[in-house]
């Protein structure tokens, strides 16, 4: 009696978990799954029919992937990416280097890339650098790169230019000029310059630029360099009308020389041999007279070089201060200088603002606030409110966990939000003599906008590999990703 209350007790028990899953299956691998009978020797398993055609789509997509592309490691694709890169600045073939990363075919890794080629190019002369530009714009139309992957490259520049000054004075002037042409080839969003650190600026000395001087300088370059065009058209005209004159005067001295010819044919028969003895004398003189003018030719063959060298390094430098005039001119006539301070204002009423706002956590309010104020300034809000949750308790840094959620894609765009953390964590260091617990405060915040969507999945790992932050940023990375898979893990 007891051996059947069981059996049906486990019986009951199968039945019930059938009725909790949209489609029933028995095992298929029971010779007699199909049986209408029931009985003893009938044992059936339950299985989850939409699991196991979910992981069996994914394992053919995943079979299919690796069939049809060899993907590289992160290790070996570096390897092979500054290989190409050094290879790059010694042929200046662009077409060559475009064919050797579509081989690669690993796009996932192009911002390092882009790293490396800004980065290498610093210690590079001008006509490199000018390479590098338009090999990013080629990049681009190919679709080989993509403006998000720049733009990270470029904020790693950022936070990296200090130690680079070492090594290369000119770094913040080069950078500028890489910003420029990104820009107007439409490689990154035309606003990122006024996205950048109000730091930059300061140091690139851009604001005490006298504008007006500036510009008259510019001026009077153009009029020397329309100058000398026309003076070399002119000297190519005279020269022209030389070479013809030249050429008549020529033609009439051999027709008359000619003449000269029949006319004295009789006395220059009758004087051959005295000519002859004076061609005797004439060969020791004319010996010494050809190696005189062969040591002159040469001598005036490298003065000639030395000069064409000359001139083609003043070609280059007024070319190089012709280009970096225009940058000037081009940052100037953005305003920029009105926007920073317009910056340095906001990023002031940010922070009082948020005395109120760690008081109730009202969104409301912070709606409002932001559109008050100038889009171009979001990103720098964003990380003001991380930063100063840092000092506050758990309650105020919920408030802006919720509050990302919410500003997300609706108010404030995902790439602001990206700059905000990507420039949290390379100042990390800084930020932990102030908030001995900011690592830690900013892996929960990672956390919570992975898991909300607001950062996407890959944020980490993009982080990682172009080690923003330095060894404390890669911690931060690894921790936040090990804390994530230790959640699937308990999901499951």
């Amino acid at each position: 009696m007891v051996g059947m209350n069981k059996k049906k007790s486990k019986k009951v028990n199968l039945l019930k978990d059938q009725m909790f899953l949209t489609k029933k299956y028995v095992d298929m691998n029971d010779p007699i799954y199909d049986s209408e009978i029931e009985d003893e020797n009938c044992f059936y398993t339950v299985v989850n029919a939409e699991e196991i055609e979910y992981s069996q789509k994914v394992c053919d997509m995943k079979n299919k992937m690796f069939e049809d592309v060899n993907i590289l490691s992160f290790e070996e694709f570096e390897k092979k990416c500054d290989l190409l890169i050094d290879n790059f600045f010694l042929s200046n073939n662009i077409q060559e280097f475009i064919e050797d990363i579509k081989t690669l075919n690993v796009k996932i890794y192009n911002d390092y890339l882009v790293l490396q080629l800004i980065r290498k190019s610093f210690d590079k002369d001008d006509e490199s650098q000018m390479n590098v530009s338009c090999l990013l714009n080629i990049l681009n139309i190919t679709k080989l790169i993509t403006p998000e992957q720049v733009q990270r490259a470029f904020e790693k520049i950022l936070l990296s230019l200090d130690d680079i000054k070492l090594d290369c004075p000119l770094c913040y002037d080069i950078f500028l000029k890489y910003l420029r042409f990104s820009i107007l080839d439409n490689i990154i969003d035309k606003n990122y310059i006024f996205k950048l650190p109000t730091a930059f600026f300061d140091t690139l000395g851009i604001f005490n630029v006298s504008e007006k001087e500036l510009r008259e300088n510019v001026l009077k370059e153009k009029e020397l360099l329309m100058k000398h065009t026309l003076h070399e058209e002119e000297t190519g005209e005279q020269k022209q009308v030389t070479n013809v004159k030249e050429y008549y005067a020529d033609d009439k001295n051999t027709n008359d020389k000619n003449n000269d010819n029949i006319i004295d044919t009789t006395k220059v028969n009758g004087d051959t041999n005295s000519s002859i003895n004076e061609n005797y004398n004439n060969n020791d003189n004319n010996n010494n007279n050809s190696t005189t003018t062969t040591n002159n030719n040469n001598n005036n063959y490298y003065y000639d070089i030395y000069q064409h060298n000359i001139e083609l390094a003043d070609e280059k430098k007024k070319l190089k201060d012709e280009i970096w005039n225009d940058t000037l001119l081009w940052v100037l006539d953005l305003n920029i200088k009105k926007v920073e301070d317009e910056k340095k204002e906001f990023k002031k009423k940010s922070r009082d603002f948020l005395i109120d706002f760690f008081n109730d956590g009202d969104t409301n309010e912070v709606i409002e606030f932001l559109n008050n104020s100038n889009n171009l300034f979001y990103h720098e809000f964003i990380r003001i409110s991380i930063i100063e949750s840092f000092s506050k308790n758990n309650i105020c840094r919920k408030y802006i966990s919720y509050l990302l959620d919410n500003l997300c894609e609706k108010y404030v765009s995902k790439t602001d939000i990206v700059i905000a953390f990507i420039r949290i964590i390379g100042y990390i260091d800084d930020y932990e003599i102030d908030f001995p617990q900011a690592k830690e405060m900013t892996c929960k915040f990672l956390l919570r906008c992975i898991y909300d969507d607001v950062l996407y999945p890959a944020f980490l790992s993009d982080i990682y590999k172009l080690h923003i932050g330095g060894v404390t940023g890669m911690m931060i990375c690894n921790k936040t990703q090990q804390r994530i898979i230790d959640k699937e893990i308990e999901f499951k």
